[in-house]
């Protein structure tokens, strides 16, 4: 296993992209599981697995992969999960939050095959 704490720190673009594809390359020619712990956003465009953490519990995991088509194009397929804890509390992710006004308190829809997670509104408060 290779830790590699904010490695692109203090580099450049140019550079950063270097350090991230030799770790990917090492990750893939030699089996080493490389872990990245950074701040930068940008990081996670390099890597096929990111996994954030908020108020120190895991809340999202993103899963890449790249899939070709019938006529060979190939396609980046991002996929976000949010992670439930022992006792089944989610962490939705923040611009999700933030986009749908969502606070305090939540409407919850139980379906035959999922949960439908809505803003509350004035005639819920009521």
């Amino acid at each position: 296993m290779l830790l590699a704490d904010e490695p692109t720190g203090e580099l450049d673009e140019a550079n950063s992209v270097l350090v991230l594809e030799t770790l990917r390359d090492i990750n893939e020619r030699l089996g080493v599981t490389v872990l990245i712990v950074t701040h930068d956003d940008t990081v996670s465009q390099h890597v096929r697995r990111t996994v954030q953490i908020r108020d120190g519990r895991t809340s999202t995991e993103v899963l890449r992969h790249t899939r070709t088509d019938e006529s060979g194009t190939e396609h980046q397929i991002e996929r976000e999960y949010a992670v439930l804890d022992r006792v089944g509390r989610l962490q939705l992710p923040h611009d999700y939050l933030e986009r749908l006004d969502m606070r305090d308190r939540v409407r919850l829809e139980l379906e035959h095959d999922h949960v439908q997670v809505h803003p509350t509104t004035e005639e819920d408060a009521r």
